[in-house]
């Protein structure tokens, strides 16, 4: 059985508890709804579905739900977008079919995959609101949860039905079924519709806009005992932060900020890194045809989670103020990294590792390789497949080094190879096998895996990882100083 969250209720409140939907049901697809709590001053309404797509495609299709109410029900019969509040939030005004306006105001949670919609009350003297709240989580496999609460008090009811139904008299009894059959037909359709539109692959314009967190830390600035020798990691971020701002022009749309954060040595802490992925998050700042470039150059260590000492080690990125033997409270998880990236609003996230997500470290030297190559690190088989599970359909990933092997930085070249191979194939358009004028993903991953195994001889092999239909994108989507033209568009969400 599946439980919904239910209003807690003060002791002197009369109540009647209502089952909640079995699996079953949800697996052959039906939209449940029925009343889950009645109390003497407010019903709770529950409902649940089951969408056959991702969560990540089945939250995207979530950015104008109060819109599929208008489409799927005529108690609706026109929307108008009031802006969005300083957080964030949408402010929305809905005129039911009476002709009666009421404001609502919708929040959303990417990161928990969490709505918020607050109805208020059209005139004062009412004195109440009624609200909903939307949860998504993974059901089956490729599939996705949808559970929502919809809470109504008292008098909202009694005005909602004189809103929803032309009045006849009726009170009581008939007032609550007829609710009951309002709400149940609205959100039968809106189910089909939510689920028409996660399943709906379509291009999302670009904007133009290019968000950057660029991230590198060198060992000097932690215990060398502890870490091993790494030099070269602040000047890979830098140099890769440098092409970047140089490629992509810092384009201002509607008032929306661009993100464009670089994080070298002791700044790099779990607490800065943590809020411009907070940022990344919110769509305040990012909108749905803007890209993503995360870069991290330095140490990755795994340590197994206490609680559970039979899992796989979780790889961590070694924040400057990490500490190795606590990893869970002081760095940053790779897999939060992914899951941020893939709540963000973006249309594409592309992430570079370089480094690797082991329980090793960069060191001195390679035991079959010269002196003059130093190590950051080797990565266990199960590192990218674990790494893959937490990508969204919208990520691509570049990782230095293959399964067991090191992630090398080499002083002659002055960048860790991942890195030097990265900005000869974008800043030198090396990556251009047919010489077109547009790199490609599936060119870039190309000549990235053809000269790291050159330059390292066959030390180091990238993994990489690119979601269906990528290949044939264009890594650098416009060009230098250019807006993209109106026929121009990212991968499918």
């Amino acid at each position: 059985m599946l439980s919904l969250t239910l209003l807690t209720l003060p002791a002197c409140s009369t109540a009647v508890l209502h089952p909640s939907p079995t699996v079953y049901q949800l697996e052959q697809g039906d939209t449940w709804i029925s009343p889950t709590l009645t109390t003497d001053d407010a019903s709770i309404y529950g409902v649940a579905y089951v969408v056959n797509a991702s969560i990540a495609s089945t939250w995207d299709a979530t950015d104008r739900v109060v819109d599929w109410w208008a489409t799927s029900s005529d108690a609706i019969t026109a929307i108008e977008d009031c802006g969005r509040d300083h957080d964030g939030s949408r402010r929305l005004k809905i005129t039911w079919r009476n002709g009666t306006e009421q404001e609502v105001r919708c929040r959303r949670n990417p990161v928990a995959h969490r709505i918020y919609l607050d109805f208020m009350a059209d005139r004062p003297a009412l004195g109440q609101i009624a609200t909903c709240s939307i949860r998504l989580r993974p059901f089956l496999p490729n599939s996705t949860l949808v559970e929502a609460e919809i809470t109504i008090r008292s008098s909202f009811m009694k005005r909602l039905v004189e809103v929803l139904l032309p009045p006849v008299g009726v009170v009581g009894l008939v007032q609550a079924a007829a609710l009951d059959a309002e709400l149940r037909r609205l959100w039968t359709d809106a189910s089909e519709v939510h689920r028409t539109e996660a399943t709906l692959k379509r291009p999302v314009p670009l904007t133009g806009r290019v968000h950057l967190l660029v991230i590198g830390i060198d060992t000097e600035r932690q215990d060398a005992t502890d870490w091993g020798e790494v030099n070269l990691a602040e000047e890979d971020a830098q140099t890769f932060y440098d092409w970047a701002e140089s490629v992509f022009p810092t384009v201002a749309d509607a008032g929306a900020p661009m993100i464009r954060k670089k994080l070298l040595g002791a700044a790099a802490t779990s607490r800065a890194i943590g809020r411009v992925l907070q940022d990344l998050t919110n769509t305040e700042y990012i909108m749905g045809g803007d890209v993503i470039l995360f870069f991290f150059a330095g140490h990755m260590l795994r340590e197994r989670q206490t609680h559970k000492p039979d899992a796989d080690k979780i790889p961590y990125l070694m924040t400057a103020d990490a500490e190795k033997h606590n990893l869970s409270f002081t760095a940053i998880a790779k897999e939060e990294i992914l899951t941020y990236l893939g709540a963000s609003p973006a249309g594409r996230c592309v992430v570079f590792f370089d480094a690797c997500d082991s329980g090793g470290w960069r060191v001195p030297a390679l035991p079959l390789g010269p002196p003059r190559i130093r190590s950051r690190g080797n990565s266990p088989p199960s590192a990218m497949t674990a790494a893959k599970s937490d990508l969204s359909e919208r990520t691509a990933l570049f990782s230095a080094a293959g399964p067991l092997q090191d992630a090398i930085e080499m002083p002659e070249l002055g960048h860790g190879i991942l890195t030097h191979v990265l900005l000869n194939g974008l800043g030198k358009k090396l990556a251009d096998e047919d010489e077109d004028g547009c790199i490609t993903f599936g060119e870039l991953a190309s000549y990235v895996t053809t000269n790291v195994t050159d330059i390292s001889e066959a030390r180091q092999n990238p993994v990489i990882h690119l979601p269906g239909g990528f290949g044939d994108t264009p890594f650098v989507p416009i060009e230098c100083g250019r807006r993209p033209s109106d026929n121009e568009t990212s991968p499918s969400a």
